[in-house]
């Protein structure tokens, strides 16, 4: 078995995405509203909640989908189950360590660009009931099936890009929003802050794209070797050997 299917799991989607977290009362200094922020722009809960998701579908696709495996998992049942919690634990740990730094780098970028009267102001916006609804609704739509197909085709030399992040977003969440919440993120747009930060999208898209692909090199080694490990203990549990 490879491990190549969990790699999409790592995009989830959340570290390339502008997704919102809970909103944090005002802060006092440049350097902790930049932190808040990024918190917003990357948060931790969202990030791994969509990242379980989506490993989980691309896993039990990839499983599913290569030839005996069924007949191993009815030899052996639980094999699945098995294989996918020891990626899982991997998943969370890759969260765990990298998504503290990647926030760090975010706020670092922002705290350079904009002044702290600004980034309450972003603040009061991606902290906002709309702004949070607006953006875990097109997350929670996201899809990285088609960037896991990629990522099979050529494991070795895959690297998600910027242009990625735009076919990931669900543009249907936009229908969920009333129209009191679509003219406050009109409002928003069109205001001086929001067309600075709009105009910052790419620098800040390219930070968390350039986090996750180190993510994904540095944990995909692991995820399979992890996966193959439970697996091969799976069977073993049976007193059979492996087959």
């Amino acid at each position: 078995m490879r491990g190549d299917f969990i790699v999409l799991a790592l995009l989830a989607m959340g570290p390339s995405l502008t997704a919102l977290a809970q909103a944090p009362a005002v802060p006092a200094t440049t350097a902790s509203a930049a932190q808040t922020l990024a918190k917003h722009y990357l948060p931790t809960d969202l990030v791994k909640e969509t990242g379980t998701r989506e490993f989980d579908k691309n896993f039990d696709a990839s499983f599913d989908g290569a030839a005996g495996n069924s007949a191993m998992e009815a030899q052996f049942p639980g094999l699945k189950a098995a294989g996918k919690r020891a990626g899982l634990a991997v998943l969370n740990a890759a969260y765990d360590r990298d998504l503290p730094n990647m926030q760090n780098a975010l706020a670092l970028y922002l705290e350079q660009q904009f002044s702290s009267s600004e980034l309450t102001k972003l603040n009061d916006f991606y902290g906002s009931a709309t702004g949070q609804k607006l953006m875990r609704s097109m997350l929670a739509g996201a899809d990285t099936t088609k960037l896991a197909e990629r990522a099979k085709a050529n494991p070795d030399a895959f690297q998600m890009q910027a242009a990625d992040v735009q076919g990931l977003m669900n543009p249907a969440a936009l229908a969920q929003l009333s129209q009191a919440e679509l003219a406050s993120i009109m409002q928003f747009g069109i205001s001086p802050i929001g067309r600075k930060f709009g105009q910052h999208s790419s620098a800040l898209q390219k930070i968390c794209v350039d986090g996750t692909n180190a993510l994904i090199r540095n944990t995909m080694p692991v995820v399979q070797s992890k996966v193959i490990e439970a697996v091969s203990a799976h069977i073993a549990s049976f007193g059979k050997g492996q087959k």
